[in-house]
């Protein structure tokens, strides 16, 4: 297996799921009746949801997938979703240009993993708010606009439930975005670096990250990262400096995890606020 086949399977059996922490991610089978009354996986709706504002080349791009059942009856189908959690595939293309390429970092992850249908109630939905962190630099490699599209397999993979195709746009990065672009373009790991794989390896190029470019798009990536790793090797005063950069920054991607994380450091260490001596306009 290459490393960076290791890396996707690490990291997405390992640390990045919302649940958190290493597990069995096989959902649980329920009592379900006839199935001859419940209808099929491919009765439901699949969509993804991507940012409108520009990102910039290497920041990873936040998605939302949603699975919903918008038919009277139940239906087969998953009570969680997630690229982690779920048979996801995604696709990409580079808008003007006929060639759909599959992102194929995270097929690793679909050999590892048993997953179970159950049903979704009548206009039940679920939902999740990931990052696509892995091939950056392969899938996403100049800026211009791309679409992205997502599917999502039922857990014989005999269905396929296709989602719409979103459209973002990767912009140049300038200024202090441009100096930690060239930092990270140049060490060894932009392939996976905000990943949360191989933490041993980019954990000094993810420190330098956040402390040479405070202020820049990829800083509150490095502190996330930092501080999930930090929590989960029990590093928890490490853990509270990072994650508590992000605390009221909900509109991160994973600011779910982020307050949940912070929640359980402070009962195991209480009194602690994460707060740090550090310049102005550090995250």
């Amino acid at each position: 297996m290459s490393k960076l086949s290791l890396a996707a399977s690490v990291l997405f059996v390992s640390i990045v799921s919302l649940g958190g922490g290493p597990r069995n991610v096989a959902q649980e089978q329920e009592q379900v009746g006839s199935a001859d009354q419940i209808l099929p996986f491919s009765s439901l709706k699949f969509e993804i949801v991507a940012p409108s504002e520009a990102l910039i080349s290497l920041q990873p791009i936040p998605v939302i997938l949603k699975l919903t059942n918008n038919n009277s009856r139940r239906a087969f189908g998953y009570k969680t979703i997630g690229i982690e959690r779920s048979p996801v595939f995604m696709s990409v293309r580079k808008t003007g240009t006929d060639l759909k390429v599959p992102i194929t970092m995270l097929d690793p992850l679909l050999k590892l993993i048993k997953y179970t249908n159950v049903p979704l109630e009548p206009q039940e939905s679920v939902e999740s708010k990931d990052l696509l962190t892995l091939g950056l630099a392969r899938y996403f490699p100049e800026p211009g606009s791309y679409e992205i599209q997502a599917s999502l397999a039922s857990s014989d993979y005999s269905d396929v439930i296709e989602s719409n195709i979103v459209t973002i746009t990767i912009g140049e990065p300038t200024g202090t975005n441009r100096a930690a672009y060239n930092f990270i373009k140049n060490s060894s790991f932009q392939e996976y670096l905000f990943s949360g794989a191989e933490f041993n390896e980019v954990r000094k190029t993810l420190e330098s990250v956040k402390t040479l470019y405070p202020t820049s798009s990829y800083a509150r990536n490095a502190s996330f990262v930092l501080g999930e790793n930090y929590f989960y090797g029990r590093n928890y005063p490490q853990a509270l400096i990072n994650l508590a950069r992000l605390e009221n920054d909900n509109d991160f991607a994973h600011a779910a995890k982020v307050k949940k994380y912070l929640s359980e450091i402070r009962a195991i260490i209480p009194n602690q606020t994460g707060t740090e001596k550090r310049e102005p306009g550090r995250p």
